[in-house]
């Protein structure tokens, strides 16, 4: 049975250059009940100067769990400390973290190494097992397997990245092609050699007109291999505008497109 985690209220929307009204947010998340995913991520606590587009992130949380009937996980993502505080404060419980493969790529994004964001998600994995503080986790992992800043990553570097996070319980390890370049072959090679608990790796995966049968070929292996948690949206925007131009942002994988796969 899939997994399906929205994204469209965050990774979709982060990218546009107009600023959508609370009111319109709550328009595009009422058509994403519609579909039923297990999880939305309603937006991320960030710079209102650097990323305008989430800047009611909060009051949208705060609008859904008070007006809206939804029996699954609403997520924010927090980059740094001071947002998980900010999000602790607002009673937010469950929360995406992102990290990447590419050194070059995690600084241009949230202004952190990779190591130092190792340790920030260190502190938050505490905070759920310890303190109870928190529900649940995500972590995407950015760069799988080409970085927009240094071009391609190797393979095993990627395995040996992955495979720092099989210490976790009870996490989510989203593997995203943060560029929708990805090919087959990299990712099969990727998923035959590592040793970790499949049912907590998902996929967020970009596309085009250009890679659709490639992203088919990938989520048919996946799904083979017992992953079965998908990022998907409903508007058909999406991709890093930190690290990547306009014209070079492929949209989410979207719902029919995902059906359509499984369909074939």
């Amino acid at each position: 049975m899939l997994r399906l985690f929205d994204v469209s209220l965050r990774d979709g929307l982060q990218s546009v250059k107009r600023i959508y009204s609370l009111r319109e947010k709550i328009d595009i998340l009422n058509k994403i009940i519609q579909y039923n995913p297990r999880s939305i991520e309603i937006g991320s606590i960030v710079s209102k100067k650097k990323v305008p587009q989430m800047a009611n992130s909060i009051e949208l949380l705060y609008y859904a769990q008070n007006n809206i009937k939804y029996i699954g996980d609403y997520y924010i993502l927090v980059p740094n400390e001071k947002s998980l505080n900010i999000g602790l404060k607002n009673n937010v419980i469950n929360f995406s973290l992102i990290n990447s493969v590419s050194e070059l790529f995690q600084n241009n994004n949230i202004n952190a190494s990779i190591k130092e964001t190792k340790q920030f998600i260190e502190k938050v994995y505490q905070k759920k097992e310890k303190e109870r503080k928190i529900n649940k986790i995500k972590i995407y992992l950015s760069c799988i397997n080409f970085c927009p800043i240094s071009g391609i990553i190797e393979n095993d570097k990627i395995i040996e990245e992955i495979m720092y996070y099989s210490k976790y319980d009870n996490i989510n390890l989203c593997l995203s092609d943060t560029c929708g370049n990805l090919k087959f072959e990299d990712f099969k090679y990727i998923i035959d050699n590592i040793n970790f608990n499949m049912n907590n790796i998902s996929l967020h995966l970009h596309i085009s007109n250009e890679n659709r049968n490639n992203i088919k070929n990938i989520i048919s292996y996946a799904y083979k291999k017992n992953i079965i948690e998908y990022d998907v949206s409903c508007v058909k925007t999406g991709g890093c505008h930190m690290t990547l131009e306009d014209n070079k942002l492929n949209a989410n994988l979207n719902y029919s497109e995902l059906y359509k796969i499984f369909n074939e």
